[in-house]
């Protein structure tokens, strides 16, 4: 094969044993070597030229044509890219996508611009610009459409659409090289603050805007300009000062004007005639009529009676609040309890004095500052004499054995009992002087003498009347008589059985502190601290444990075990959740078996999930139809079966697995495989994996830097995935044996088993390979033996030519030989 050497001539390498044929082919490669010799010419610099004798010393090369071209290799973008450690410098022509010239520049390809492109990119980039950008009649578009920033020729900016500053300033006073800062429109914010007198940080002192600023050096304008007219409607200095209708504000808040006229209008002060504006401790303004102000103003004695009209109230907390008042109420102007004062239904015609407070009120004295509580009644009705918390509709407080009420209408003779009619009014009566005997008797109170009051119940809070005090069994039992209980909340049969829940139609059973307290479905049963606390509508769901279902409104047919088991299900069906904190992040999955502690825990919205064991299951939230079996097995994709950890060394099975493959569901058959071209491309290797990197990566998507090396870790054999997925690539091989990663937590995986494949296509060419090298081994062993043959009977004539000529060269010899032989 030809080879071209530095000195620029050419030299053949060759190795043939040559026949009569091959050596007159071999006489004409001085011939052919010197035709080739023609169009090149080496010079003594090294340099080689084509179409020119005169190469320059400077090139290496120099080709010389008036009418050809080079033609450099021309490759698809997937050939190109599947070049084996490409050279510096190298140089080809790609044909799709984006064709060009690509070179590569030692790290990676760079495609050289042509004219076209080189105008496009003008002078922009990540670069230092070398002239000024001239965008001529031209827009700077900011993605290639309509929008963009327009420059004319006197120095106009205009943009076709919104102009966004972010967090910065727009300074109004630049040149091209100067910039003002102290002129400017800018947004403040909670991270850009408004700080007076100081720099922009963010202090106390500062103020968050959350709007536009606008500001200058000594001051700034508001104002029109209308066709060259300009107005100043609003004016500012750096003293705080603010003036409209002036340049020259005198005060804080100056509004020039003519004496009067109206010059200001505070749409707020409004009202009925002429009124006076007013201004409380704050300052805030409000208008008042003159007459309200005649007197009792200020902190003065009055001159006169503070009247107040029947449609007025003496509002003791400050105009706004109307909760706290004292007032007249009669025919005009009723008191009405919890309405408003338009009803009528509950309406009290008080005619005399009301006095309300928003939670209750007090009447008591005040004594140089020593306050004393009289009564007391709040917001429930309650009044309570001697005390501020009453426990009844009245209540006097006081020491047990002592005298603190006195109803003088009760008085009379002696020590008197008191009793009470059907109404509730009270009277006395005196006290019976013999001794009586009280005692209880089938419903029936006996008093000694033969006077009874029959009772209509002896067994106070038992039985089928609304309890009036808790049921407190102190120690005792509750046991029950009967053989069936049924249509009951809480029954005890004879036999210690305990029947919950049968008088409800929603047929379910709550145990523990809030457990359904919002429930409205039916069957359910939840058992342990808020479980299904939540649950509205949801059916047939069985949740028990701490929190286990507590967030569950709408979800049916679940059952959540465990310490929050479920804890965040809301609206998921059909889930089966076993093992404390199983679930817990599930809020609309269904159809989900999680069993064991925190499986599952990262799944909120997937479905069809199923992981035994601690810490098992899906890494993000929404995949479906997977199955992890083991500790800490994580899967990562849709559709995905995982067998255990990234620390499993072994997995055992009896028997092969078998992969479905009938040819009666198969369709789109193609014969395409490669063999002997894809196996040469793979690169076996032996390594160790980084178990715990790759479990961190699968759990957060981030790649930890370096690896945790082992020593003690055992080796592996096998492929690098992107290795083989590169090599099917570069021969446009879909080979399923690669699984590539199907999101941001996914990672490269083999099927070992599809390497079968194409290793069986390799093994069918190199049988044909074989067999086609066995067919002319056995070709030439017949040419061999033939020409073998040929050579003995061509050896047999020559023994005979020689003999021949012998006797032709020596007759005289031959007759004595031949005679010496009779």
């Amino acid at each position: 094969m030809p080879t071209a050497q530095a000195c620029g001539f050419y030299s053949f390498s060759m190795k043939r044993t040559f026949t009569k044929q091959s050596l007159s082919y071999l006489a004409l490669v001085p011939v052919l070597l010197g035709g080739l010799m023609l169009p090149a010419a080496a010079q003594t610099t090294g340099s080689v030229g084509i179409g020119t004798t005169a190469p320059d010393a400077s090139a290496l090369l120099e080709l010389s044509t008036t009418n050809k071209g080079l033609l450099l290799p021309r490759l698809t973008q997937v050939q190109r890219e599947a070049i084996q450690s490409p050279a510096a410098g190298l140089l080809i022509y790609q044909t799709d996508n984006t064709a060009g010239l690509y070179i590569y520049g030692g790290t990676s390809w760079s495609l050289l611009p042509n004219a076209t492109q080189q105008q496009s990119a003008d002078n922009l980039g990540n670069h230092t610009a070398t002239t000024n950008l001239n965008l001529g009649a031209h827009k700077l578009a900011g993605n290639g459409g309509s929008l963009g920033l327009s420059i004319g020729s006197t120095g106009v900016v205009y943009t076709d659409s919104n102009l966004a500053l972010a967090d910065n300033d727009l300074y109004l006073r630049a040149t091209p090289t100067f910039l003002d800062t102290n002129h400017g429109l800018g947004y403040y914010g909670p991270s850009k603050r408004w700080s007076a007198g100081t720099a922009q940080t963010a202090t106390t002192s500062s103020l968050a805007v959350e709007g536009p600023v606008l500001y200058g050096y000594a001051g700034g304008v508001l104002g029109t300009n209308f066709s060259g007219t300009r107005t100043t409607a609003l004016y500012w200095n750096n003293q705080g000062r603010v003036g409209i209708a002036t340049t020259n504000p005198q005060s804080t808040f100056h509004v020039a004007g003519t004496a009067g006229t109206a010059n200001v209008r505070l749409e707020s002060l409004g009202g009925s005639g002429t009124r006076v504006v007013t201004a409380d401790g704050s300052g805030n303004l409000s208008t008042t009529s003159t007459s309200s102000l005649a007197d009792n103003l200020g902190d003065h004695t009055a001159t006169t009676n503070l009247n107040l009209n029947t449609s007025h109230d003496l509002l003791l907390r400050g105009s706004t609040d109307t909760n706290h008042g004292l007032g007249f109420y009669g025919a005009g102007k009723t008191w009405t309890a919890g309405t408003a004062q338009s009803s009528t239904a509950t309406a009290l015609t008080v005619d005399g004095p009301v006095l309300y407070g928003y939670t209750g009120g007090v009447l008591g004295t005040n004594v140089a500052g020593n306050r004393t509580t009289a009564l007391y009644w709040n917001s429930a009705g309650r009044v309570g004499v001697a005390t501020t918390s009453p426990q009844t509709t009245f209540h006097v407080a006081g020491t047990g054995g002592t005298s603190n009420v006195r109803l003088e209408s009760l008085g009379g003779s002696g020590a008197r009992m008191v009793t009470t009619d059907n109404s509730g009014n009270l009277s006395t009566a005196s006290i019976p002087t013999d001794a009586q005997v009280l005692g209880f008797g089938n419903g029936t109170l006996s008093i000694s003498g033969g006077n009874s009051i029959s009772l209509s119940s002896l067994s106070d809070n038992l039985g089928s009347h609304t309890a009036t005090t808790a049921f407190n069994l102190q120690g005792n039992a509750l046991t029950g008589s009967g053989s069936s209980i049924s249509g009951v909340g809480l029954g005890v049969r004879a036999d210690g059985g305990l029947n919950i829940g049968q008088n409800t139609t929603q047929n379910s059973i709550y145990l523990g502190y809030q457990a359904g307290q919002n429930n409205t479905g039916r069957r359910n049963l939840f058992v342990g601290y808020q479980a299904g606390a939540s649950n509205s509508s949801g059916n047939s769901n069985q949740f028990v444990g701490y929190l286990a279902g507590a967030s569950n409104t709408t979800g049916g047919l679940n059952v959540f075990s465990g310490e929050e088991s479920g804890g965040s299900n809301d609206s998921g069906y059909f889930n089966v959740f076993t093992g404390v904190y199983s679930g817990v992040a599930n809020t609309s999955g269904s159809g989900n078996v999680f069993v064991g502690y925190y499986s599952g825990s990262n799944n909120t919205r997937g479905v069809d999930n199923t992981a035994v064991g601690n810490g098992a299951g899906p890494t993000s939230g929404n995949l479906s139809n997977t199955l992890a079996l083991g500790s800490n097995a994580d899967v990562t994709t849709n559709n995905t079966i995982q067998l255990g950890d990234s620390h499993i060394t072994s997995l055992r099975c009896q028997v092969d697995v078998t992969t479905t493959s009938d040819a009666r569901f198969k369709y789109d058959v193609q014969a395409d495989v490669p063999g002997l071209a894809f196996i040469r491309r793979l690169r076996p290797v032996t390594y160790r994996l980084d178990a715990a990197k790759q479990q961190q990566f699968t759990r957060t998507g981030v790649l930890p830097a370096g690896f945790t090396r082992d020593p003690q870790a055992p080796v592996h054999t096998g492929f690098l995935a992107q290795e083989v997925e590169q090599a099917a690539q570069a021969l446009n091989y879909r080979f399923d044996g690669v699984h590539t990663p199907a999101g941001a937590r996914d990672y490269y995986g083999l099927g070992y088993s599809q390497f079968v494949v194409p290793l069986v296509k390799a093994v069918q060419e190199q049988q044909q390979q074989i067999e086609a090298m066995q067919a002319q081994n056995a070709a030439l062993q017949t040419q061999l033996r033939s020409r073998n043959a040929q050579a003995d009977a061509d050896h047999a004539a020559l023994l005979t030519l020689q003999a021949q000529m012998a006797q032709l060269l020596n007759p005289a010899a031959t007759t004595l030989s031949a005679q010496a032989q009779r």
